[in-house]
């Protein structure tokens, strides 16, 4: 039967090399096997062909509703055997878009949606029979496996590479049609890692057909092998279809698939600038300050340096001479929370020349009697000598002087015990809206944000090739240096033209990232602010984290979010300001 099956896209003269009599044979031992078990199953089985899968993986597969399955095409057989016996272990309802050959086995026939890929007109009548029940299928909550290379992965000597050829943009074009009637689905990208031998390889360089013929020979060279299977994020079918073209679709649906290739059981050594210093074990953190002393002076700070207030906690500001105690503390939880990070400086407490004459904003637990969060603060107007970011970017006061007014944030941090909820990094940042609302005069905010060396190379590198891309002020770049450029050295697939914006970014880093990371916190926070970036740095004084220097121009932000942060009234007041402000400069000029 399936010799039979193998002879109508095959040549007859390549039969006696295929294996089709080998697979013969095989398949008759599978239908003696035991019958209850899928025939996918009982394949694996006698190959004695195992899977690679994290529980993290099978979580990302939707429990019940329209799924559509991305995934690449390596073998030709074994991954439709490999992704049946993973997804129906989640769910029952899995049907797979593959050529009608397989439909010829009777067992295959409740799994296979077949369509013919040979070209003429009858094939292409059954095509779309086959596409028109897939849609149907879909359409009624199941989940469906596509490959939409259409054939299988081979070697491109553009890309000298084993590769899946371009993606058909039928499959987006079937998603389309499902939303048309109503369905919302999911898609999900699979990347299936391993690839043909090189005989399939040389095979295929002489002749497509040549690589057809061979697909049963592939199969039986991966007994005892074991197959890498990544699962992705949930891609939902509204925002893929928000763009613009079917192609970029498909391209995008790929990039996605790929990149989860990149993805490593363990992580690999990460960039590092090319004069790193040595690596030595740090200090024990310092001891923690009597709760009394900070108590004593919090209580002698005046009124007005009360910013906000939250339930338990209270941001206060102050400058270190009023505090000293505090910042003691601050200083030794920085290093606390910023090693819990991969970050830190090594040192028993996190402080340096800059504390001395920065304000210092911090929270403060009444009942619990400690320092929850903080940032540190400092006006433009001291130059450059005395702003921290110069020591990581290089600049002069020509860079100072295209800022404007500004004020300079960082070393932000919220203890690790309070980093379960939003809240206490909202109040940080209503005490800085509170402190803007009181010196309108500071229109941008700027400061470095870091990515920690924690994250994979590859993550870190998709992170700054978005930000270039989508959040850069090349204009600035010539005011700025990097003591230590951020030099990318992964394999990384090119980003699409289409498709990414943070939260996605977020999401395929978390596919990269063993812990699930995705963007951090405060990155996302500058973004949706309107931040753009200048430059990175690799700091190696700071355990080599990829800092990225950032400006957020507050009149630009959306009002309803400065409104969030300085207060409705306040917020109208900044604004009116700042306009009032831009006038006089005008007029001045």
């Amino acid at each position: 039967m399936i010799a039979t099956a193998l002879s109508s896209v095959v040549p007859k003269f390549l039969m006696p090399l295929t294996g089709a009599d080998k697979l013969e044979r095989t398949y008759r031992q599978l239908q003696r096997m035991n019958a209850t078990q899928p025939i996918a199953e009982r394949l694996l089985d006698h190959l004695q062909v195992t899977y690679r899968l994290g529980q993290r993986d099978v979580q990302q597969i939707p429990r019940k509703g329209p799924v559509v399955v991305v995934a690449n095409h390596p073998f030709g057989i074994l991954e439709g055997a490999v992704l049946a016996t993973i997804l129906r272990t989640v769910r029952p309802d899995v049907r797979i878009l593959a050529n009608s050959v397989l439909a010829a086995v009777p067992e295959l026939r409740d799994l296979v949606i077949p369509v013919d890929p040979m070209g003429n007109c009858d094939s292409l009548r059954r095509s779309i029979s086959g596409l028109r029940k897939a849609i149907e299928f879909v359409a009624k909550g199941g989940l469906l496996v596509v490959f939409p290379a259409g054939e299988v992965s081979h070697f491109h000597w553009r890309e000298r590479e084993v590769t899946d050829p371009a993606w058909n943009p039928t499959v987006t074009r079937l998603i389309q049609s499902a939303a048309r009637r109503g369905t919302a689905l999911s898609v999900v990208p699979v990347f299936v890692g391993g690839s043909n031998g090189a005989l399939f390889q040389a095979a295929g360089a002489i002749h497509s057909g040549f690589r057809t013929a061979l697909l049963a020979r592939e199969l039986f060279n991966k007994k005892s092998k074991s197959v890498d299977v990544r699962i992705g994020s949930v891609i939902e079918g509204a925002k893929l279809l928000a763009i613009p073209t079917a192609d970029e679709q498909v391209e995008y649906l790929r990039w996605r698939t790929y990149l989860l290739k990149n993805r490593e059981e363990f992580k690999p050594r990460t960039a590092r600038p090319l004069f790193a210093r040595k690596t030595v074990a740090p200090q024990p953190v310092a001891t923690p300050v009597q709760p009394d002393l900070m108590v004593s002076e919090i209580s002698k700070l005046p009124p007005a340096q009360v910013l906000a207030t939250s339930g338990e906690l209270t941001a206060y500001i102050s400058f270190a001479a009023q505090t000293p105690n505090v910042l003691r503390e601050i200083g030794r939880l920085r290093e606390i929370t910023f090693r819990a990070a991969g970050e830190g400086t090594g040192k028993s407490s996190d402080t340096d020349r800059f504390d001395a004459h920065y304000l210092h904003l911090f929270l403060w637990n009444e009942r619990s009697q400690e320092i929850a969060g903080s940032y540190r603060l400092c006006g433009t107007e001291v130059g450059p000598e005395r702003l921290y970011t110069a020591t990581l970017f290089p600049y002069r006061h020509a860079f100072l002087h295209n800022l404007g007014p500004a004020l300079e944030l960082g070393r932000s941090f919220v203890r690790v015990e309070y980093q379960k909820g939003f809240a206490p990094l909202l109040l940080l940042w209503k005490g800085i809206g509170a402190y803007i609302a009181r010196n309108p005069h500071y229109k941008t905010l700027f400061g470095p944000v870091s990515i920690s060396s924690q994250y994979q190379s590859v993550s870190r590198e998709l992170m700054v090739t978005f930000l270039e891309r989508h959040a850069s002020l090349n204009n600035w770049t010539g005011l700025v240096w990097q003591r230590n450029p951020f030099r990318g050295r992964t394999a990384m697939p090119r980003l699409p033209a289409n498709g990414c914006n943070i939260e996605d970014l977020s999401d395929m880093v978390s596919d990269m990232e063993p812990n699930r990371a995705g963007v951090p916190v405060l990155l996302r926070q500058y973004l949706r602010l309107g931040g753009k970036l200048v430059g990175f740095n690799v700091d190696p004084e700071f355990s080599n984290a990829l800092d990225g220097l950032i400006l957020v121009d507050l009149t630009k932000t959306e009002p309803q979010l400065l409104e969030r942060y300085l207060g409705k009234q306040q917020a109208a007041e900044f604004l009116q300001f700042q306009k009032g402000n831009a006038c006089h400069i005008r007029k001045a000029s």
